[in-house]
């Protein structure tokens, strides 16, 4: 139910051309959840990966980043 709310809030900040970032752990499971599907459909999402070692963290442990595309990089 909290995921899909936050869907929910991603799609009205899309809608309102806002730019967003949401981070997720790299197990999450959460790009295969119905609404979520949905919302990759009905918005230019583009996903990207991190290591928190690259930024000082004390392990290697993989983030997931998605954003809304407003411009190629």
């Amino acid at each position: 139910m909290l995921a899909n709310r936050s869907f929910i809030l991603l799609l009205f900040a899309s809608a309102k051309a806002i730019w967003w970032l949401l981070e997720q752990p790299g197990t999450s499971l959460m790009e295969y959840m119905p609404l979520f599907q949905k919302l990759l459909r009905m918005v230019g999402i583009r996903r990207s990966s991190i290591n928190m070692s690259d930024f000082g963290g004390p392990t290697k442990k993989r983030t997931l980043l998605y954003s809304r595309a407003l411009t190629s990089f």
